[in-house]
């Protein structure tokens, strides 16, 4: 690990903050320095694969999600509800409800639990 906890997750609040600006490729550069620096964290994965779901590229997004995130770690509750939200957007409504229901009725995370019941009744 190259960079200390403090700095990493200093950088890494300023990769999101770029992201809620679309800022896409500056965020995307510093999600990758991130998992560089400590693969074993989600948070980068997280990261990348929301800038591909944000960029609207729903089906990368969702194997992103599917193939590092959810590799690194099948129960981390906010990269299944991206996975799920990418599955959506990506037209596969039948793949993303099942996951929705679980996380809507048993996430720890209130914000997975809340975000899950929302898209669940967006339809």
């Amino acid at each position: 690990m190259l960079l200390d906890r403090d700095t990493a997750r200093l950088l890494g609040k300023i990769a999101f903050l770029g992201l809620w600006q679309g800022r896409f490729k500056e965020s995307d550069a510093i999600f990758k320095a991130l998992e560089a620096n400590d693969p074993s964290r989600i948070g980068p994965l997280l990261g990348q694969g929301m800038v591909l779901a944000h960029q609207g590229k729903h089906e990368e997004a969702t194997a992103f999600f599917k193939e590092r995130a959810l590799a690194l770690d099948p129960e981390d509750e906010h990269a299944r509800v991206w996975y799920a939200l990418s599955l959506l957007k990506g037209g596969k409504k039948a793949d993303a409800t099942p996951l929705l229901k679980e996380l809507a009725a048993t996430a720890k995370a209130n914000d997975v639990a809340e975000l899950a019941r929302q898209l669940l009744s967006a339809g």
